[in-house]
């Protein structure tokens, strides 16, 4: 793998896992329960209705779990990406030798 195609790799990581925990640690998703959240006034995770409640306190267990939902989710599209970056993208440039004498003279050649 070219150095350059993994330094891009790692900063598109790093700015769509930021992005995910941010939205998931916002806007709680559907696949956290009951047990992710602490209702507030109470030292327990858990309890009926602690997922309606409007201030939506965060367990430790509920922010592991965003945490590793925003891991794997940007971690599977990365890899997904740089594949189907190696696999369709083709790089090609134009070579001339030296004594051509127009466009019709030079040749695209795969890197």
């Amino acid at each position: 793998m070219e150095s350059n195609l993994f330094w891009k790799s790692l900063t598109f990581f790093n700015f769509i896992f930021f992005l995910l925990w941010v939205i998931f640690y916002t806007y709680q998703p559907d696949f956290m329960s009951d047990s992710d959240f602490v209702t507030p006034g109470s030292s327990t995770r858990g309890g009926a209705g602690a997922k309606k409640r409007s201030d939506k306190y965060l367990s430790d267990p509920g922010r592991s779990l965003i945490f590793l939902a925003s891991l794997l989710t940007a971690l599977v599209l990365v890899i997904l990406i740089v594949f189907f970056i190696k696999m369709f993208y083709k790089r090609r440039v134009t070579k001339c030798s030296k004594d051509a004498k127009g466009p019709g003279d030079c040749k695209f050649v795969k890197i």
